[in-house]
Formats: C-alpha cells, structure tokens, sequence
C-alpha cells in the first residue's frame, strides 16, 4: 500500500474516533454516593417515619449531554434479604447556616452535559403510612442506589454497606423516644475508625502503596 494512503486512511481514521468520542459517542452517566448518609425519623404525632439523606454525584463520561430521569434505593439487612425497603426519591436538600436540612427542590430529571458532573443531596423518606415501618436494629445493612438514564430501560445499580453499632442504634432510639429529627451520620463500607492512632507498620499497611 502506498505510504501517502496509509497515512491518509492513518489519519482518517484517527478524525472519526475523535468525532465519535467528542460528539457522537452516546451519554455514559455513572454515580458515586457517599463516603456517609444521614439517617433520622420524623412525623412522630402520625405514627413516624424514617428519613435518608443520600449525597450523590452523577458523571458523564461521554461528550453528548444526557439525563438521569428517576433515581431511588433499597435498605435492608445483610441478613433480611426478603425484606428490602424500596424508596424513590423525593427531594433536593441542602444545609442552611444554621446546620438545618432545608428544601432545595422537588426531586426531578437532572441534566449532566458532557464532561461534567451534578451533585445533589437526596432526600429519601419512608413514610408514615408505609408497612411496616422501617425502624434501624443494630448489624450490618446493605444500601442499593438505583438511577435510571433511558425511560422503559432497567436502573444502574451501585452497592454499599453499612454498619450500626450497638452505640449508634441506642442514639437513634434516644432521639425516637425523645421524639427528636435529629440526623446521625454513619459512614459507608468503613474499613476503620475516623480518628485512630496509627503505629508505623500500620500507617505502611493501610496508608502506603
């Protein structure tokens, strides 16, 4: 083959991947949720409920705008997985100066262009007329993150883990009995404590490549 022709099909070819990776390649939205949720109950005075908030990033990979349409979890024990409780989403929050959770928007479909990210605190809640009612026990829960990119498709799926300590569980049933909103932070697939004192051969085995 001549050399001009093959460093003009070369090239050729070189321009059209670029074209389809830039511009024609379809959206490729992916989450990452985390590293913590905060979880509270609330509506005491009409049986109670359970509430979640989710911090969610969604990316695009690609170069084409595209849309995350619903998104959605499940919860429920490691050791319970007939029993999952499933909740779509129902708000955009975020944090006033005073540390208060308030309403940013109803949720709705999110527009993520291309190369880009949107962050958004998610409010999940099961409500009070859901049964049966969805009270935290100590152990280890699995939590399922759910988002959907393509309407009549099935949702993308990311999964985690987390642990409530016989402490945690006894705080959440002091704000329930003192029938208090209050959230308590718990950390996803937490491999160790957030304040520890490290040896050296510990900090080379957890912390050095």
């Amino acid at each position: 083959m001549d050399l001009a022709l093959t460093i003009s099909l070369s090239s050729f070819v070189v321009a059209a991947s670029t074209l389809f990776f830039t511009h024609l390649r379809p959206p490729k939205i992916v989450a990452r949720i985390g590293p913590s949720i905060r979880i509270y109950y609330a509506d005491y005075s009409t049986g109670g409920s359970f509430g979640i908030y989710v911090p969610a990033t969604f990316l695009n990979l690609a170069g084409r705008t595209g849309t995350v349409l619903n998104a959605a979890i499940t919860v429920h024990r490691s050791d319970a997985a007939e029993q999952q409780f499933f909740m779509q989403w129902r708000q955009f929050s975020k944090l006033d100066e005073d540390g208060d959770w308030t309403h940013e928007t109803n949720a709705h479909a999110l527009a993520v262009p291309g190369k880009s990210s949107e962050t958004k605190m998610i409010w999940f809640m099961w409500q009070t007329g859901s049964e049966p009612k969805l009270l935290i026990r100590e152990g280890e829960y699995l939590l399922r993150f759910l988002f959907w990119t393509r309407p009549g498709n099935k949702p993308c799926s990311i999964y985690h883990k987390f642990f409530v300590s016989n402490a945690v569980y006894e705080h959440l049933e002091g704000f329930r009995r003192d029938k208090r909103s209050t959230t308590t932070e718990i950390v996803l697939d937490q491999a160790f404590s957030a304040n520890r004192l490290l040896t050296s051969h510990e900090s080379k085995m957890l912390l050095d490549m």
